[in-house]
């Protein structure tokens, strides 16, 4: 092309013509518009294609967060649905003495907690992909971000809540009860045997505990569950395509 220009500038400089001059000036404007579109297109299409290798990266990680969080989501579910009797039998009054004496888990049943803590990596590398690109209108980050934001400040609120509830059991049983710093050796007496058979003290608090975990608890970890799933078969269909 450059020895095409080249010819057309002899031929015009040998004629010594105005409307030649001319001619060749917008040839050569021309030339420099369509190079600086090329460059600008090229430049572009290896942005997007940063853009998109760094979002697939990010929706890969998010994929093994999730599904990381899905086990230990799952985990607890399985741990307090194996306790949800036990808890029912208190609150009924209709536990058993002996089959106080013969439960591990009766000692500790408001005073021990199962924690669940989503992974923040993918999100927050999602977050920062957001606010540095132009992605407000990719719906499946838009979801994404709206399903971590709202899981998020729920596990957070109930933790905290039967976080506290825990802290409030072992503080009433230290200044109410003898038996206390037995109990924290896991030295189970009788006398804590029979405040757990018999006490309607103990019987109110392992109903609130109970409210705290099987209705808002529980509901949260399932949510969890079924929305993630969801999230990763958007993730999946993206790019098997």
């Amino acid at each position: 092309m450059s020895h095409y220009f080249s010819h057309i500038r002899e031929k015009m400089f040998s004629g010594n013509k105005p409307g030649s001059y001319l001619k060749y000036a917008l040839s050569e404007i021309l030339l420099v518009v369509i190079g600086i579109l090329i460059a600008v297109s090229i430049n572009n299409w290896n942005e997007q294609r940063k853009q998109d290798n760094a979002l697939k990266n990010t929706f890969s990680v998010l994929a093994e967060d999730i599904k990381n969080d899905r086990k230990e989501a799952q985990f607890i579910l399985e741990h307090y649905k194996s306790r949800e009797d036990l808890f029912l039998k208190i609150m009924n009054g209709t536990i058993s003495e002996q089959e106080v004496k013969d439960c591990p888990a009766c000692p500790y049943i408001i005073t021990g907690r199962r924690s669940f803590v989503i992974d923040k990596r993918a999100y927050n590398m999602l977050l920062n992909f957001k606010r540095n690109t132009a992605s407000d209108e990719d719906t499946l980050i838009v979801k994404i971000v709206l399903f971590y934001s709202n899981i998020i400040a729920d596990t957070e609120t109930i933790r905290n809540e039967i976080q506290e509830n825990v802290t409030e059991n072992l503080a009433f049983f230290r200044d109410n009860n003898d038996w206390f710093a037995d109990a924290i050796q896991k030295n189970i007496t009788d006398d804590y045997i029979n405040f757990m058979h018999k006490s309607p003290a103990f019987r109110n608090r392992v109903a609130y505990h109970y409210a705290l975990i099987y209705e808002n608890f529980i509901p949260t970890l399932e949510s969890f569950l079924a929305n993630s799933e969801i999230i990763l078969d958007k993730i999946d269909e993206r790019y098997s395509e």
